[in-house]
């Protein structure tokens, strides 16, 4: 599970740590994604889908747009961007289709992942099936919240070599596929059947 880890050292400056462990959060989250999925507990799987996301973005964020004032109240936990103004500082430090990319993803995403994550609509609906309460997503939900886990991991995954000092980037690339090659499926166990 600990691609972070084992991909190599940890980073000597404080930047690249904080964003680095930004990172790791987000492959936790996406291990503990998978295990609830395999184990039909859908809601909570979806509910964590926003915290990877941020620790994707903060893990950016951290690498790329953080002024040293923001850094520390960060490190301090007095100061976290909304996923949003992140997208939008880190645009002025890309010059390719990247930050684009991630920003389309923002729009198209969270306002579902706020459902999700806050016990809104769309994750109270997806608990009521016809003769029960509890986990009701279909397979096609749940898939599109896995590609969208996976895409977020091959994020912070592109991240790691710059943060961990590499040269090569082929070693942290084969670690994030056999990592993902790790889920199993099918995915649409229910816990009430």
């Amino acid at each position: 599970m600990d691609v972070v880890a084992g991909a190599g050292a940890a980073p000597n400056d404080r930047r690249a740590t904080l964003a680095l462990a930004s990172h790791s959060v987000a492959f936790q989250h996406h291990c503990a994604i998978t295990i609830l999925v395999d184990n039909g507990l859908h809601g909570s799987a979806a509910a964590l889908l926003r915290s990877m996301y941020e620790g994707c973005v903060n893990g950016l964020w951290l690498t790329y747009a953080a002024d040293e004032h923001h850094l520390k109240k960060f490190e301090e936990d007095r100061y976290r961007p909304e996923p949003s103004k992140a997208l939008r500082q880190l645009r002025s430090h890309d010059d390719g289709e990247y930050i684009e990319t991630l920003e389309r993803l923002h729009n198209q995403v969270m306002q579902p992942l706020n459902s999700y994550a806050h016990t809104g609509a769309l994750q109270v609906v997806r608990h009521i099936g016809s003769d029960f309460i509890g986990p009701n997503f279909t397979e096609v939900e749940i898939e599109e919240f896995l590609e969208l886990a996976d895409a977020v991991l091959i994020a912070s995954g592109l991240e790691l070599p710059r943060l961990l000092g590499l040269q090569s980037e082929e070693g942290v690339q084969e670690a994030v596929l056999r990592y993902k090659s790790g889920r199993s499926g099918p995915h649409t166990s229910n816990p009430n059947s």
